[in-house]
């Protein structure tokens, strides 16, 4: 495993192969399971930043929620899209692989933005790291400065997968770069253009709501 990590840190920097990469059926799931745990945590700590002083702790664990769910539906999309392309390009015995590699590189460029974003905003807010989950009052960016980093931090951290899933596209079907970039910007922004899954979701709180006779909206 400890292999494979550095084969993504090596991607991350858009150098190796996906070939390298175990992409087992088991270490795909696992590698799924981190991302998911840390785009949890990294919604949890960007809706409490940035929760209005009116929100309530319910809100504020609904809008997690379906901040993780939407990024599970996103990843499944991305998982389908990559074995469509690799279909139509002939090669889908790369399709593991291939997601396996994507994968990887996200669980790397999370928890480096995580691990930035925390600590910055620890460092301005001059608070321990239990108090950044506690319920407060206000929200702890109350600094611009602290704002307009984890703003950038954010949009470094999407284009950086952005580049990195077209060079891993790029290796495993022997396509263009540019091609592939504008694969990897589809894939990852489709869903998101178009409000797909944040209507699907919506609909299935409510959904389940009217069932059990609870407003979850």
């Amino acid at each position: 495993m400890f292999s494979s990590f550095n084969h993504f840190a090596k991607l991350c920097v858009f150098r190796g192969n996906p070939a390298d990469i175990n992409g087992s059926t088991p270490t795909l799931v696992f590698l799924f399971l981190i991302l998911v745990v840390l785009f949890s945590s990294l919604a949890w700590v960007l809706v409490s930043l940035l929760a209005s002083d009116s929100s309530s702790g319910a809100q504020t664990s609904r809008d997690v929620v379906v901040q993780v769910l939407d990024t599970i539906c996103t990843q499944l999309f991305i998982a389908l899209c990559i074995y469509v392309v690799l279909h139509v390009r002939r090669v889908p015995q790369n399709f593991q692989q291939t997601f396996s590699s994507y994968l990887g590189v996200s669980v790397m460029i999370t928890l480096v933005s995580l691990a930035l974003i925390v600590g910055v905003v620890l460092i301005g807010s001059r608070q321990e790291l239990g108090e950044l989950f506690a319920a407060q009052e206000s929200s702890l960016l109350t600094n611009r400065a602290t704002l307009l980093f984890v703003s950038l931090t954010y949009m470094v951290s999407l284009v950086w997968t952005i580049l990195a899933l077209a060079y891993i596209l790029n290796k495993s079907m022997d396509v263009k770069f540019w091609h592939c970039g504008v694969l990897a910007v589809m894939m990852m922004y489709t869903p998101e253009a178009l409000e797909i899954f944040p209507n699907l979701l919506k609909f299935a709180v409510y959904a389940i709501g009217s069932v059990f006779g609870l407003n979850l909206l």
